[in-house]
C-alpha cells in the first residue's frame, strides 16, 4: 500500500468515495465522518482497493498488504458496512461502500454494544444539511438519477465476468425483499448482516429484523 498518513490519507479516501456511484461534497463535515468511521489503516486499504467487486486475492495484489492483515481489515470494514462483501461461487467478493446507498444507511443500521450512534447521527446530519451535498449530484441539470451505471461500477470488465456471478449478485438482490429472509439465507453471506443480526439478538431486539 502507499501508506499515506494523517490528513492526506483521508483526503485520498474522500477522492475514492467521490469516484463511487454517488458523488460526495468534500467539506469539513465529510472529513469528520471519515475520521470517525475509518482508522487510518482502513482508509489506506479502501484507497488502494479496486473499484470493482474483487476477491481477497485481487485486493491483496492491488493493495500490496500481507494476507492475514488484509483479512482482519476487511472483516472490520465489512462489519461496519464500509466495505460490501458478497458470497459468490464459494468465495467472498468485496467493494468499497459508496456514500449512498451505503455508508449512511449501514452506519445507522448497526446494532450491538458501545456504538456511538448519537454522535454518528449528528455527523451525518451536519453533512446532509450542507446544500452542496445535493448540488454535486443534482446541480448540473441531470436527466437521470445521480447513481452511476452500477454494472460498470461493480465489475471492472463486465464482459469477462461469468453470467453466474452477475445473476448471483444483481438477481439475488432484486429478489430479496424481506430483510429477515436475507439475514437468514446461507446464499447471502455478509459480515455486516451477520453483525447486525448478532447485535440485535444480544440486545433482545430481534423484532428489528422482522420487516
Amino acid at each position: 500500500m502507499g501508506h499515506l498518513v494523517g490528513k492526506e490519507i483521508y483526503q485520498e479516501l474522500g477522492d475514492k468515495i467521490d469516484s463511487l456511484p454517488f458523488r460526495v461534497n468534500k467539506n469539513k463535515a465529510l472529513f469528520n465522518i471519515l475520521k470517525e468511521f475509518y482508522t487510518s489503516e482502513e482508509a489506506d486499504l479502501v484507497v488502494n482497493m479496486p473499484h470493482a467487486l474483487s476477491s481477497a486475492d485481487q485486493i491483496e495484489k492491488a493493495a500490496r498488504i500481507e494476507k492475514s492483515k488484509l483479512n482482519a481489515l476487511l472483516e472490520s470494514l465489512c462489519t461496519k458496512g464500509l466495505v460490501i462483501d458478497i458470497w459468490i461461487d464459494n468465495k467472498y467478493y468485496y467493494m468499497p461502500s459508496p456514500m449512498a446507498i451505503g455508508i449512511f444507511e449501514f452506519t445507522m443500521m448497526r446494532t450491538g454494544d458501545n456504538l456511538s450512534t448519537k454522535k454518528w447521527a449528528e455527523l451525518l446530519h451536519e453533512y446532509l444539511n450542507d446544500g452542496n451535498y445535493y448540488a454535486v449530484n443534482f446541480g448540473h441539470n441531470e436527466q437521470i438519477s445521480p447513481m452511476r451505471v452500477l454494472h460498470n461500477q461493480i465489475f471492472g470488465n463486465p464482459e469477462k465476468v461469468s453470467q453466474k456471478i452477475m445473476k448471483g449478485l444483481i438477481g439475488g438482490f432484486l429478489k430479496l425483499s424481506p430483510v429477515k429472509k436475507a439475514l437468514m439465507s446461507e446464499k447471502l453471506r455478509s459480515s455486516f448482516l451477520y453483525s447486525m443480526k448478532k447485535g440485535a439478538a444480544k440486545q433482545n431486539k430481534e423484532y428489528l429484523l422482522e420487516i
